[in-house]
Formats: C-alpha cells, sequence, structure tokens
C-alpha cells in the first residue's frame, strides 16, 4: 500500500474516533419516546411471554427491561393513564430473590429491591419468574408469571436503534402520483355524529345532524325506522336535507318518532352512524285511585309511597311533596322527612302533628346543560291523589337509630362514568340525627363531592372509574345513644371507547388482511362489522372473531369502507378505515 494511501486510511481513521456517537433517531409512528428509549404498548392481540418476544425481534426491539426507578415510573404512569382496561403486561424481567414483600431483578443494573411493591395476591395467584405488571390497589406494581398466559406487553429500543424498527407506513399517497395525503382521494369519515332527541311538549321544528370528510365530498342520505320495523328515506315537504342537516317540521309523535341513521357515500364507500332516537317526552299519569291511609304509631318511624307515574320520557323525574294542598314539604326546614330519588317521603319519627292529606308531585327534570332536547321549556308535572297519614296514640318513648334495610340508595341505580351520582342515607330515630360518610379514596374530592340535606345525600359529579368501591354512612344520636350504619358498594359501568381504533389499509392483492379494533366497557363491549354500510357476518371470503376481521385473500372487490361498531347498554361508538387494494405492489421511494 503506498504512503499516500495508507496516510489517507490514517486520516479517515482518526476522523472517526474524533465524530459524534451514533445519532438519536426520531421514534417511529406508535412508539412512545422517553429519555433515549422508544417504547410500543401492544395492548392487543395478547401473547404469551415467548410470542411477546418473537413480534419485539421482529419489529426491531426486545421486551422491555426495566432499568431504573425513573424507568419503572414513567412506564406504570403512563400505563395508569392509557391502559383503561387494567391489563397485565410482560416485562422481560426475571425473578432472581423474593424477600419481605419485594423483588429484585437479575436484569437491573441498581435493583429495585425496596422500591417496587408485589401485588397483594401474587404470592397466593401467581407462579413462576416472569416479571409482570399488573394493576393493584390503584396502582401498577410488580408480580411474576409463568409466561403462558397472554398478557399485553411493552417492546423497547435504543433510540440510536430506531432506524432498526420494522415498518412499512403506507397512506393515500402510497402508489399514487399525489404529493401529500391532504390533495389525495379518499372514502368518508364522519367527524360530526347525531345525538339522541327528546322533544318536551311541542316544537315547530327539529333538526337532527351529521358531517363527514372524504375526497370527494360525500353525499348524504337519512333513514327512518318506525314501530312498524319498516326502514325508509327521509322524503316529503316537512323534510329538508341541507348537506348532513335535516330538518323537520312540525315534528307529531306518529309520524316522526323512530330510529333514525345518517349515511354518507362516494365513489369509494358508504359508512354508516350509529342509530339515534328521536322521541317524544311524555310523565303520563298517577292513577286517580285514592289509596289507603297510612296508620303509623306515633314517636316511631314510617314512609309514604309515592303512585307510581306511567313515565316513558328518558329525563329524570324530581318529586316533592304537599301537605293539605297548601303546604310544600322543605326537609331542610324539618329535617326528620326526607324526599328519596325514588319519590318516597320518610319520617324519623312521627307526632299526631303530622297528621294531614299528603300529595305527591311529580316533574320531569328539564336538563338545562344539555342541547339534545327541543319544546317547550315549561316541564310538565303531575300531583296524585291525596294520601292520608292518621297518626295512632302511643306512649311517649325514645326511638332507637335504624337504617332501614333499603339505604344506601343510588341514584341512577347503575350509574356511567361521567353522570352525576347521587347516595342517599336515612335512619328512623329520635333526633336530632347525625350522618357520616366514609369514602374510598377519591379524585378531587374537594370539587366533586357535595354532602346536602342534612349529610344524608353525598353527590359525586362526573363519576368516574376510579370511584367504585365501599361507602359507608353511620348515622348516630345523642338522645339515644344509639347508632347505626350501613354500607355500600359502588359498581361504576361505562359506555364503550375505543382503545385501539381501525387504521387505514393499504395492501397488495392476494395478501392477506387481519383487521383488529378493540374497545372498553362495562359491560363488555360486543363488536358488529360493516362494509360499505352492509352489515358482515362471515363468509368464504373473510372470517369475524368478535373484534378481529381476517380477509385471507385480498380481491379489488374488498376493497371500501370499513366500520367497527363497539356497543353495550349504555351506547355504541365507531371507528371507521378505508381499506385499499393495491393490484400491483407500489415501490417505495
Amino acid at each position: 500500500m503506498s504512503p499516500s494511501k495508507i496516510g489517507l486510511l490514517a486520516a479517515l481513521f482518526d476522523l472517526i474516533l474524533k465524530s459524534d456517537p451514533l445519532p438519536l433517531f426520531d421514534c417511529p409512528s406508535e412508539w412512545i419516546e422517553h429519555n433515549s428509549k422508544c417504547y410500543k404498548f401492544v395492548f392487543h392481540p395478547q401473547e404469551t411471554y415467548t410470542k411477546a418476544q418473537v413480534f419485539c425481534k421482529e419489529n426491531g426491539g426486545e421486551v422491555l427491561g426495566v432499568e431504573s426507578q425513573t424507568e419503572h415510573t414513567f412506564v406504570r404512569n403512563w400505563l395508569f393513564n392509557f391502559d383503561i382496561e387494567r391489563n397485565n403486561w410482560y416485562t422481560s424481567g426475571v425473578v432472581s430473590l423474593e424477600q419481605d414483600n419485594f423483588l429484585a431483578l437479575d436484569n437491573l443494573s441498581k435493583p429495585l429491591s425496596g422500591l417496587i411493591r408485589w401485588s397483594k395476591f401474587s404470592k397466593l395467584n401467581n407462579s413462576g419468574f416472569h416479571v409482570i405488571y399488573q394493576y393493584n390497589e390503584g396502582q401498577y406494581s410488580f408480580t411474576k408469571g409463568d409466561g403462558s398466559k397472554k398478557y399485553s406487553y411493552i417492546c423497547e429500543t435504543a433510540k440510536s436503534e430506531a432506524f432498526r424498527i420494522i415498518q412499512d407506513d403506507r397512506d393515500f399517497t402510497y402508489g399514487t402520483n399525489y404529493p401529500d395525503e391532504e390533495s389525495a382521494p379518499r372514502g368518508p369519515k364522519f367527524y360530526l355524529y347525531p345525538t339522541d332527541i327528546e322533544i318536551l311538549g311541542s316544537t315547530s321544528e327539529v333538526y337532527l345532524e351529521c358531517a363527514a370528510t372524504g375526497l370527494t365530498q360525500p353525499k348524504y342520505q337519512w333513514t327512518i325506522t318506525r314501530e312498524d320495523g319498516q326502514t325508509r328515506p327521509i322524503v316529503g315537504h316537512r323534510y329538508i336535507v341541507t348537506n348532513g342537516r335535516v330538518t323537520i317540521s312540525n315534528p307529531q309523535v306518529a309520524l316522526d318518532g323512530g330510529i333514525y341513521q345518517c349515511s354518507a357515500k362516494n365513489e369509494f364507500g358508504v359508512v354508516l352512524t350509529p342509530h339515534v332516537v328521536l322521541s317524544f317526552a311524555d310523565l303520563g299519569e298517577f292513577s286517580n285511585v285514592d289509596t289507603a291511609p297510612i296508620r303509623p304509631l306515633e314517636y316511631q318511624g314510617t314512609v309514604i309511597q309515592c303512585p307510581k307515574i306511567s313515565s316513558t320520557s328518558s329525563l329524570s323525574i324530581s318529586y316533592n311533596w304537599i301537605k293539605d294542598q297548601t303546604t310544600p314539604i322543605n326537609s331542610r326546614l324539618t329535617p326528620y322527612l326526607f324526599i328519596s330519588g325514588d319519590g318516597q317521603l320518610y319520617f324519623s319519627e312521627v307526632t299526631r302533628g303530622d297528621n294531614g292529606m299528603y300529595y305527591c308531585m311529580a316533574t320531569l327534570t328539564y336538563p338545562t346543560d344539555r342541547d339534545n332536547y327541543a319544546g317547550s321549556f315549561q316541564s310538565p308535572s303531575r300531583i296524585s291523589t291525596g294520601i292520608p297519614l292518621q297518626v295512632q296514640g302511643a306512649p311517649s318513648g325514645i326511638l332507637n337509630v335504624q337504617i332501614p334495610d333499603s339505604f344506601i340508595q343510588v341514584f341512577p341505580r347503575q350509574p356511567v362514568v361521567g353522570v352525576d351520582v347521587r347516595l342517599e342515607c336515612f335512619a328512623y330515630g329520635s333526633g336530632p340525627l347525625v350522618y357520616q360518610w366514609f369514602l374510598p379514596t377519591l379524585r378531587d374530592p374537594g370539587t366533586r363531592v357535595r354532602f346536602t340535606d342534612s349529610d344524608r345525600v353525598l353527590t359525586i359529579v362526573g363519576v368516574t372509574l376510579q370511584d367504585a368501591g365501599v361507602y359507608t354512612c353511620v348515622c348516630s344520636s345523642r338522645r339515644s345513644g344509639t347508632r347505626d350504619q350501613k354500607t355500600f358498594h359502588l359498581a361504576i359501568e361505562a359506555k364503550p371507547v375505543f382503545t385501539v381504533p381501525l387504521r387505514d389499509q393499504h395492501a397488495d392483492r392476494e395478501s392477506e388482511l387481519v383487521w383488529r379494533c378493540q374497545a372498553f366497557g362495562i359491560p363488555r363491549p360486543t363488536y358488529t362489522w360493516y362494509r360499505n354500510g352492509q352489515l358482515l357476518s362471515g363468509d368464504s371470503d373473510l372470517a369475524i372473531t368478535g373484534n378481529t376481521l381476517t380477509i385471507p385473500r385480498l380481491g379489488e372487490g374488498q376493497a371500501g369502507m370499513y366500520q367497527c361498531m363497539a356497543s353495550n347498554r349504555h351506547g355504541v361508538v365507531t371507528s371507521t378505515a378505508q381499506l385499499r387494494v393495491l393490484l400491483t405492489k407500489a415501490l417505495s421511494s
């Protein structure tokens, strides 16, 4: 080798030694960046530990190995905020030492023994050596398993190695000459969904509205399904459709009450909104049959039941009572009285001064904070026939505190995330009575928890899943020197929400497509699939198993708009995506 070449090589070698270390790359899409690493949290499909290892390696990473307290804090905080299903998550940790309910991992440069708490049930219910994140008692901590069960898992890689992550990011420009996604044609997707509408009294008009993106601009159609079960397009002089809005003039129960659905269509396919209901509020009437007198003994507790009213409205009903047609019952002024959310009128202790005729008044509660109601501002009310209260004389005495078995009561009966929840406690007994509540740990109790009606009513504003737990009410009386308590386990349910929505697919002809959506809800959601507005049930060309749609061999006829709808008794949500079937494998730039 000539001296000049040797000198050039030496100069290049010296330049390499003096150069900066390996550059850091941005984390790819769907990978989360933290410090010098990229993380991929794989919710679904859940896998055994061995298959999780294979997936991470095939995608340029490894199963998570927690190397510091900082990294552990990042991971469990991310899971707490985004894993609303509270899954178990595989890591690459291996149990090497158990002592005093703490865990040391053999892949940690600085073991976390004494800092990471085992889940309280780990010794009883788990065996094996794989370290798993598990949600318990309000946080994620470590437990162990043998790796055979299917769990979610976390892949990681250094940012300097992010270029190794296998990605085939195709978008609407893939295989076309369009310079950017904004100019590329695509199918319709809704961004504005209609909501149920209830009409109070009467109104001159009401409207339902949907709106979708798409290129070319979608065209809209509305249908109605009436009581006869027939679905028809909306046509007629009383209906005006402007883009995605349908306006109904002089709505009537017989003609316009029913189930509505909006569809949007362009040359790439059809998409549907979930069904919505247009209904007419009807408070109904009380029975006009006289009610038998209530005859309690003096100095005892009693209750007067409000007669049933035949309401067909989804609105809640508020109740009040009137004595002798002239005196409204006010429990703040007379705290031995209590009006429950179901209309019952309770007396902690009656005397002959309570004798009289009592009338229950029911009123539809007008939802001033919601916009899905139309019509009269004046809410209708009904008053029952009189109910006589005839207190029977008895020797005076002191009544011990007793909370009836019907309490604690909760309204609404089945709370759903986001609603205001009212918990009631009431006791019979000689007063004054003092009420106390003992609650689970709640977020922001100062702004979300209210005590009213002599502390007999506990209201939680905007209830969350974390508000579930055991609530205890204690009532005591200094006069009788007695106390009683009742507990109630508050369970919260939730409308479905997508944790893994559908993504647009730009797939090669004759390739296999496995498409998954995943929604969280309580109760667990069920799934239905649609292609271009038609319900899919599985046939020779595709298979559907719950939230997974598989097309073994793609053909041109399977291109179009697909929707995954997740539903439970609290509602329906939809996720929409487009399938493009590419005739030839496009070359990436």
